[in-house]
């Protein structure tokens, strides 16, 4: 019986602890009439703009709809009902972790009738309370860091402060820094990689430090971040890869 208890004591030692893993967000927003009034089993498609990936749901009785889970990416949403012109918002920008509300409003007229908003004012967040600075992939590319290593990206957050000691090169071969956020240590930070844990836990690094040409979104939050990260006491580093795309770069339409 001891034995047995011993068996079970080093199995749990051995099993991997596992973090929760964010790769995707979260759009909603309600639907109304040129009243104000609700416009529920309005269909509302929401299309991914470099795979042309759809995900559709429709308005409830109140006229709100909500999409989760939902890849991080660049995308054209549209809403069509019987009896209003089909609206169609483009470049709604969605982050990791993220929540972006899109709210319509719909004109009478015929379905094939459409209302183009493409150069609307910044959408706003009001479902989230995390203090969060977000790079894309553009500013992650062009703006010089040390030996281009994504890692310094974190520097650029509000109260992160690069630490006087830094891990030697024979130890630290994938090139992690150690960064002191909101007065926490350097171990009290996390990072993820696509929604994988990519924190070392002996030295308080990082597994893998991806190129920096690699990353399409770099993400820190500094403050309120969900429960699901329930390790973090400093910083939450985010870091997105690059995926394909239905393109080939370079290559006429």
């Amino acid at each position: 019986m001891s034995r047995l208890i011993t068996v079970c004591l080093l199995l749990i030692a051995t099993v991997s602890r596992v973090s929760a893993q964010a790769t995707s967000g979260t759009i909603t927003g309600g639907v109304r009439d040129p009243d104000g009034a609700a416009v529920p089993a309005a269909t509302v498609d929401i299309t991914e703009v470099t795979k042309g990936v759809t995900f559709s749901t429709k308005t409830n009785d109140l006229g709100y709809y909500t999409h989760a889970r939902v890849p991080a990416g660049e995308y054209i949403l549209t809403v069509e009902k019987a009896g209003f012109r089909g609206f169609i918002r483009e470049s709604v920008l969605l982050s990791v972790d993220s929540t972006v509300r899109v709210d319509v409003s719909l004109t009478l007229g015929e379905v094939n009738e459409e209302v183009v908003v493409s150069a609307a004012a910044p959408l706003l967040r009001g479902e989230r309370a995390d203090v969060s600075t977000t790079l894309e992939n553009r500013l992650i590319t062009q703006v010089p860091t040390v030996g281009r290593n994504v890692a310094n990206l974190q520097l650029l957050a509000p109260g992160a402060m690069r630490d006087a000691g830094q891990v030697g090169l024979a130890e630290n071969p994938q090139g992690s820094v150690s960064i002191s956020s909101n007065g926490q240590p350097n171990g009290a930070r996390s990072m993820q990689l696509d929604g994988v844990d990519n924190n070392e836990n002996v030295l308080g690094g990082n597994v893998v430090i991806p190129t920096q040409e690699s990353v399409r979104e770099f993400r820190i939050t500094t403050s309120t971040w969900d429960a699901e990260f329930g390790r973090v006491g400093g910083a939450l580093t985010q870091v997105e890869t690059k995926s394909g795309t239905n393109t080939r770069p370079g290559c006429p339409e």
